[in-house]
């Protein structure tokens, strides 16, 4: 898919997933799935079995069937939040560009860091920022990853805002 289709599909997603995040809730099942195109063309995230409360924590196992998608944290006693959503976008994000996964379960399930390849080495023509968004998506430790939907879409729609946040 080309990059501008998969930033204007995530700000789609981000959409619809920003309205749990503000209602105090996680989805924890983020995957392709969970997500379905309306005739209107908007998106819908579906299957809310796995949802949690933010305020109450009150669910904090890993859901149940696509892993590959799971954050880190359900898999160990780290804190989950907004970021372990995220995480599991950054995942969609990474295999709409490259038709691939970025990680296995395994490397998800243990306490090593985890390293994926860059989206630029499946697609050439992709901008190397791309996988500065990644990096920072698909970080182990929640703490380093984005904490709002708004970072990691703003991101994505501006590749200036991704180097100047680099600068001292």
């Amino acid at each position: 898919i080309k990059l501008s289709v998969v930033r204007h599909l995530l700000e789609k997603i981000i959409i619809s997933l920003r309205v749990l995040h503000r209602s105090h809730l996680l989805h924890q099942d983020i995957k392709p799935e969970n997500i379905i195109f309306t005739q209107s063309g908007e998106i819908k995230i579906i299957d809310l079995g796995s949802v949690s409360s933010l305020v109450l924590h009150d669910n904090q196992s890993p859901p149940l069937g696509a892993l590959l998608y799971t954050a880190p944290e359900y898999f160990s006693n780290a804190r989950i939040g907004v970021h372990s959503d995220i995480f599991s976008l950054a995942v969609i994000a990474y295999e709409m560009l490259t038709g691939k996964l970025p990680l296995t379960t395994s490397q998800l399930s243990n306490n090593k860091p985890l390293h994926f390849t860059p989206a630029t080495k499946w697609v050439s023509h992709l901008p190397s920022w791309v996988d500065t968004i990644f990096d920072r998506g698909l970080a182990k430790d929640g703490p380093v990853r984005y904490q709002a939907l708004s970072e990691f879409l703003l991101d994505w729609q501006s590749e200036q805002h991704i180097n100047q946040s680099k600068q001292p």
